[in-house]
């Protein structure tokens, strides 16, 4: 496969340079991560620059990836920034977690509130509310799946994913949630959080941002 080829690659490339092949990789790692960073970082930044988030959102953001530990690994690092990159696409099973559908329109939204004798948009904000949590938690619990089955493989070790345990409960909550069309056009609502459907970062690439 290509980690195999990629391999064969450094190990020929270490031998001619004079260093092992651990300190190659070191190099590739450490220079990819620097450029992922970089990046998002950069996204951040236009963000803030064009009001879609604040600077305490944009705070809190440097604030967390400044205790990033080295054992967050890209994929990893990837799943937690999706929000502002792409649509999720986390690799592991669904843990089970139940979410109740939202009405489907206005009507039937106003029909429930008559029933319960609440005003409807109040109904419609506990929903929305509801569903953000809920897709929160199960997001945030199948991260932790992925740090336990790295754990598992013996890809870290006991003291690493306890760390990134708590660097993963203390991602920002903006980060996490992010939904960038609702926040340009609010009048629209949700998207639930996933830019699948206007290109990823492609979509964030077509904004007018000067």
């Amino acid at each position: 496969g290509n980690d195999s080829k990629r391999s064969d690659v450094f190990e020929r490339a270490a031998e001619i340079l004079g260093i092992a092949p651990s300190e190659l990789q070191a190099a590739h790692d450490q220079a990819q991560r620097e450029a992922r960073d970089a990046e998002i970082t950069q996204i951040v930044d236009t963000l803030l620059e064009r009001e879609i988030i604040d600077q305490a959102e944009a705070d809190s953001f440097n604030v967390w990836i400044a205790s990033r530990p080295d054992s967050a690994d890209g994929p990893l690092f990837d799943q937690l920034t999706s929000s502002i990159t792409r649509s999720p696409r986390i690799g592991v099973p669904s843990l089970g977690i139940h979410r109740m559908p939202l009405p489907v329109d206005r009507d039937l939204d106003d029909r429930i509130a008559e029933i319960l004798g609440i005003d409807p948009q109040e109904l419609r904000d506990a929903l929305a509310d509801g569903r953000s949590q809920i897709e929160r938690l199960d997001r945030i619990a199948r991260i932790h799946a992925i740090v336990d089955q790295m754990l598992t493989d013996e890809k870290i070790t006991v003291d690493e994913a306890a760390e990134l345990h708590s660097w993963i409960d203390d991602i920002p909550e903006w980060l996490l949630n992010l939904d960038i069309p609702s926040r340009i056009l609010p009048g629209l609502g949700s998207f639930g959080g996933e830019l699948g459907s206007f290109g990823g970062l492609d979509w964030l690439k077509r904004i007018p941002f000067g």
